[in-house]
């Protein structure tokens, strides 16, 4: 579930990049990517606080970093997943 929540960011991100950067759609998709990711890894975590840091302007170079941040997240989560109980032990990991 997660996985298919985190593609849906990630495709939602390019949406926003072709839409020449509605402001209601980066809006959204920020809310909903930060809300994933403080449920997830917790708002301390390091791909967390990069995330925001690359959202605070809504340029294509930071909408393209958090996008990229989203792919990392979803890589080391599959890998974690891998090797046994998932989201949890990842987040607890961390």
């Amino acid at each position: 579930m997660a996985s298919r929540i985190l593609d849906d960011l990630i495709r939602t991100a390019w949406d926003v990049i072709d839409s020449d950067f509605d402001p209601r759609a980066i809006y959204r998709w920020r809310k909903q990517a930060i809300e994933f990711l403080d449920d997830h890894l917790g708002p301390n975590h390091y791909y967390t606080q990069c995330f925001r840091q690359n959202i605070e302007e809504t340029e294509q170079k930071n909408l393209l970093t958090a996008s990229g941040i989203l792919h990392a997240v979803k890589e080391e989560m599959s890998q974690t997943r891998s090797l046994g109980d998932g989201i949890s032990q990842w987040s607890a990991m961390q």
